[in-house]
């Protein structure tokens, strides 16, 4: 299983420790990865011809790109064909079901065909071509994204033990600032019903008297595509 990469804010550390003179023991030690890890990272910065300081102007995505450029075509065969990348990003949005799992049951169906690493790296290549991303600013204490969490949790009634299904929705939001206006972004059906730009309907009471305490006001963050996005906002 590939190890998870490293943010690039790290890696700019991995290669200004370097340019210190430190060992990649020590780099590795104090950046909290193994030797291995420190090695390889150093490594593909020499590939790409990088030195520190870095660049004048050189964004994370233009590190990104150099470090980990995508991978080269890998020959194909009938006896070695290249996964349907379409039907693994539809399978990877159902609940329980990993990369792992479609890299299994791909090669259940083509013994002799591609890796497990190169079958995540050629998918993530694949993903930044076929979905491009827009990145968002979020300022802290702005906004809070809640979402169902997926599977429900049992509550126990404590006089009879009676197990109750309970649907868990987590929240998350940046560092907490004093700000004069603040917005909830949520994504899920069991929240809203009927939503569009300016009619929504809570599903149940329990959300609505939670705008209600917060003092916040719902709005719908993408009524169009995507009904079940609704937002709030004071």
């Amino acid at each position: 299983m590939p190890t998870q990469r490293l943010s690039m804010r790290r890696i700019r550390e991995v290669l200004r420790l370097r340019h210190q003179g430190l060992t990649e023991r020590i780099i590795a030690r104090m950046i909290g990865v193994s030797n291995g890890v420190a090695h390889g990272y150093l490594r593909r910065a020499r590939l790409a011809g990088l030195t520190w300081p870095l660049p004048e102007g050189m964004d994370d995505e233009g590190l990104e790109l150099l470090l980990f450029p995508a991978p080269t075509s890998a020959s194909q065969s009938d006896r070695r064909p290249a996964p349907d990348w379409i039907y693994v990003e539809q399978e990877l949005r159902r609940r329980s079901v990993t990369r792992l799992l479609l890299w299994e049951e791909y090669r259940a169906t083509n013994p002799d065909g591609f890796g497990y690493t190169w079958f995540c790296t050629t998918f993530d290549a694949w993903k930044k071509r076929a979905r491009p991303t827009m990145r968002q600013t979020h300022m802290g204490g702005e906004k809070v994204f809640v979402d169902f969490a997926g599977d429900t949790i049992d509550i126990f009634d404590p006089i009879t033990g009676q197990a109750h299904a309970m649907k868990l929705f987590v929240a998350a939001t940046a560092a907490m600032a004093e700000c004069s206006k603040t917005s909830a972004a949520f994504n899920s059906s069991s929240l809203m019903t009927g939503a569009s730009r300016y009619s929504i309907r809570p599903n149940g009471a329990t959300f609505w008297r939670f705008s209600t305490i917060a003092t916040v006001g719902l709005l719908p963050s993408s009524p169009v595509r995507s009904p079940s996005n609704i937002g709030t906002t004071s």
